[in-house]
């Protein structure tokens, strides 16, 4: 019994291996042809700026075409301390290295 279960799972390795190279270098020898042609609709999202005209390009162009996607952060408190801040055996491998604190 444990030789066919040895040969058996041989075999799937092989089977797995051989699917995975054809699917890999030779994708169309695995085409179905498709037994259910369904068209579906997807509705797209509105475009909120217009794209810039063919004779206008640069840097003004790409800024008004990206600025729907800018987000802006900002913070009002500190980074919290590192929990390494106090540990010896961190100070020994790393050292003193520690980020300063910006103003």
């Amino acid at each position: 019994m444990r030789k066919v279960w040895l040969i058996f799972t041989q075999a799937i390795t092989v089977a797995l291996g051989l699917l995975f190279v054809v699917t890999t270098l030779k994708p169309e020898w695995l085409q179905r042809s498709p037994l259910n042609t369904t068209t579906v609709n997807v509705a797209s999202v509105p475009q909120l700026v217009a794209p810039p005209s063919i004779g206008t390009t640069g840097f003004r162009a790409a800024a008004q075409l990206a600025s729907p996607a800018v987000v802006s952060v900002s913070t009002s408190k500190n980074a919290a301390r590192s929990q390494q801040e106090g540990d010896p055996w961190f100070q020994f491998f790393f050292g003193n290295r520690m980020p300063q604190q910006q103003p």
